[in-house]
């Protein structure tokens, strides 16, 4: 041992005649040091295979000399502060040392231990001198070891580097998933399995397609006309593109809502994803910036208020003309929101399975667990209540929330149609909201709840994720707004005594809501800074409420002919297939933003919002393609077969 001491501290003096400068001998001298001090201090298979890896180092083995230049660069984390470095992801996970020993790369986050005086990684290199106070707490860097090392000795392996002076990040260290290598293998039934089914719907379309064109001559079956019928390219781009909405200003607050929600994704999943400028960026982060943030998730309460008016519209509809049949509306529901879900589940883990192999920084427990364990309650739209922890991809949430909400809405719809007694029927649609408001209260109360933890609850699995952002009994109340609106949009003529009166008092309402919508997002802390708490609570537990409302005083507006330029911009042309899309926009682009985001193999460098905005382009292009395939291949197609099937049933 003491020879290979001699050698290190030899090739130290030859590579570094000052150890004022850093670079990088002087890491992968400390690193060598501390894997030979760690070596000796433990037994086991890993330290074994490390004294190995040393002595093949001292030959000058290529392989083991890799495994050590795949490190991270930690002196730069503590220099730039919150900052990860991911080392040589490609360079270790595909390592073979002696043509045997196969290595693994750990990315590992940890903090900085005030109770233990830090030995400076690099000679004359003072820790004491850094701002501590201006950076974040947490920091991350990447080792490369042989796979026989457990978390354990991963664990024991950065402790020595650091001299003891880190604590690992506990959820990583427990969960046990922040090393990956050859052990790993690639689950290829996964894989194949879900390729084929891609391939399979995909062969449909362009079967179909083709028929649709070419037409033959031969007398073909029922099952064949209903297979070119609902997969037809030809068909389906017929019916995106024409205008058939009888409510054009819908198609607006849709394709807004998109790329609104499209642009808090972009946001929300780059904000924890690992930077490498933390320094820099932590004062704009934990700035204003981040309260502007939060309200961005609003625009989904818009697809909940135009599903619960479109669907009350259509049930009045088939009441008025006798053609009302339960079965068939929840036939068609389904098949207008679970195969679109089936499909994001399968892409969902597809890419999980290669990320996880393939970049540094993304974990298979993040996305697939749950929809291997709870595919059923998926499938059946209420995993929000019976595993709300481990939902099958976290933002099909949405879903669930509208699938039971349409399941009472015909119940209620009937019942108010058929019963005599209008004003009780009113009285406890009201009181329905209110239970609803009276949920939202409670559980902000009784959780303590604040407006700015709907900004950061992503970066964590949280109590407000489960509780608040979830559930069907705080999510659902746009839906109910919409269900009222949807009695006003069946009529063509509405009335408030003289025309007049009636065209002023809906101007003054067009323009006080399109205000509160713009206003509704700006925190409550630039209005004054004498706002107290309760006004703070009432606006939290009510806001929600109020913007509804608003959204859907426009939408009344603008069916009713008193909308003005607000709805010569929402009726225009170019929001009507994106609109119809909008159930694959919403799905599919969050998914496109997180593996945009997990594919880097290196950490972010953002500094200004021009930036986060290019990534947003980035994000819209790539999303509207996929949206584009999926609405052709899936949902297009099933919404026909779920027409096709509920006509049995009428």
């Amino acid at each position: 041992m003491m020879k290979i001491l001699v050698i290190f501290v030899l090739l130290a003096l030859r590579e570094s005649s000052s150890y004022n400068i850093v670079n990088e001998n002087d890491q992968r001298l400390r690193a060598l040091l501390s894997l030979n001090e760690i070596s000796n201090r433990y037994d086991g298979q890993c330290f074994k295979d490390l004294k190995n890896v040393l002595q093949l180092i001292l030959l000058e083995d290529e392989n083991a000399n890799q495994m050590v230049e795949a490190w991270s660069s930690f002196s730069q984390n503590y220099t730039h502060g919150n900052s990860y470095d991911f080392g040589n992801f490609d360079l270790c996970a595909f390592l073979k040392i002696d043509n045997v020993m196969r290595t693994r790369y750990c990315l590992v986050q940890y903090y900085y231990n005030s109770t233990k005086k830090i030995i400076p990684v690099l000679p004359n290199e003072s820790f004491a001198n850094i701002q501590w106070k201006n950076l974040s707490e947490r920091f991350g860097g990447a080792i490369c070891v042989p796979d026989s090392c457990n978390n354990n000795d991963v664990k024991r392996i950065i402790n020595g580097f650091f001299n003891g002076s880190v604590l690992i990040h506990a959820d990583d260290y427990n969960q046990g998933n922040f090393c990956k290598g050859a052990k790993d293998e690639i689950n290829w039934i996964i894989i194949f399995v879900i390729a084929i089914i891609y391939a399979i719907l995909i062969s449909f379309v362009l079967f179909a397609t083709y028929f649709d064109y070419f037409p033959t001559n031969f007398k073909t079956s029922q099952i064949f006309q209903n297979i070119v019928e609902c997969f037809s390219l030809k068909r389906n781009y017929k019916d995106l593109m024409s205008d058939n909405s009888s409510i054009a200003c819908l198609n607006g607050i849709k394709a807004i809502s998109i790329f609104v929600i499209m642009f808090y994704h972009t946001i929300q999943f780059r904000l924890f994803y690992p930077f490498n400028n933390g320094a820099q960026l932590s004062s704009w982060i934990n700035g204003n910036f981040l309260k502007f943030v939060g309200p961005l998730t609003i625009p989904v309460d818009a697809f909940l208020l135009v599903s619960g008016a479109l669907a009350t519209k259509c049930i009045v509809r088939d009441l008025e003309n006798g053609k009302f049949n339960l079965l068939k509306l929840y036939i068609q529901r389904y098949f207008r929101l679970t195969p679109v879900a089936v499909i994001i589940f399968l892409f969902s883990l597809f890419t999980s399975e290669l990320l996880y192999h393939f970049a540094p920084y993304s974990y298979k427990g993040d996305l697939n667990e749950g929809c291997k364990k709870y595919w059923l309650t998926a499938l059946l739209h209420i995993q929000i209540y019976t595993n709300p922890e481990e939902v099958c991809v976290p933002y099909t949430w949405y879903l669930s929330v509208d699938w039971q909400m349409f399941l009472i809405a015909p119940l209620l719809i009937y019942l108010a149609y058929k019963l005599p007694y209008k004003k009780l029927i009113t009285a406890n649609f009201l009181i329905l909201v209110a239970a609803f408001v009276a949920a939202r209260f409670y559980t902000i109360v009784h959780y303590g709840f604040r407006p700015e933890d709907m900004v950061v609850y992503h970066s964590i699995k949280s109590t407000i994720e489960y509780v608040f952002y979830y559930p069907t009994h705080i999510r659902g109340l746009p839906f109910l707004i919409g269900m009222m609106l949807g009695y006003f949009l069946k009529d063509e003529k509405f009335s408030i005594g003289d025309k007049t009166l009636t065209k002023t008092i809906m101007n003054f309402s067009l323009v006080m809501s399109v205000l509160f919508i713009f206003i509704y997002p700006i925190p409550l802390e630039y209005y004054s800074t004498f706002i107290s708490p309760q006004f703070e609570l009432f606006m939290f537990t009510f806001g929600k409420l109020f913007w509804s409302f608003a959204v859907a005083i426009i939408i009344l507006n603008c069916h009713l002919g008193y909308g003005g330029i607000v709805n010569k911009i929402l009726s225009l042309q170019i929001w009507s297939p994106i609109s119809k899309m909008s159930l694959s926009f919403y799905l599919m682009s969050a998914g496109i933003t997180f593996i945009l985001i997990a594919s880097q193999k290196e950490p972010q460098n953002i500094d200004s919002g021009f930036k986060f905005f290019l990534h947003y382009i980035i994000d819209v292009s790539v999303s509207t393609a996929q949206a584009i395939s999926t609405y052709f291949i899936i949902e297009a197609p099933f919404n026909r077969i779920g027409r096709i099937i509920s006509k049995k049933f009428s």
